[in-house]
């Protein structure tokens, strides 16, 4: 399983560090130990959606990831799952 950390984070840690070990005798070790020392930081994979409209009287749409009813389809991002709304309008 992957781990992630946050590069920024680890660069201002270096930083912090003075670089000590960033030098040209710099082992794997050395580097090995400072990644693992970081921050992991929790992602998730992006998933995509659309929105569909919901055939009623009322302008409503649905998310297609988690099937939740909106009253509008202005979010860039489903409110409730999070998915990126991005995918193309058949």
């Amino acid at each position: 399983m992957a781990r992630y950390i946050d590069a920024d984070e680890a660069w201002m840690d270096a930083e912090d560090r003075g670089f000590e070990f960033w030098t040209s005798h710099t082992d794997i070790e050395n580097v090995q130990r400072f990644l693992e020392q970081q921050t992991t930081v929790y992602a998730e994979p992006v998933r995509h959606g659309k929105w569909e409209k919901v055939n009623d009287k009322y302008p409503r749409y649905v998310c297609t990831m988690c099937n939740h009813l909106f009253n509008n389809k202005g979010y860039k991002f489903c409110p409730n799952c999070g998915a990126k709304m991005d995918e193309k309008e058949k």
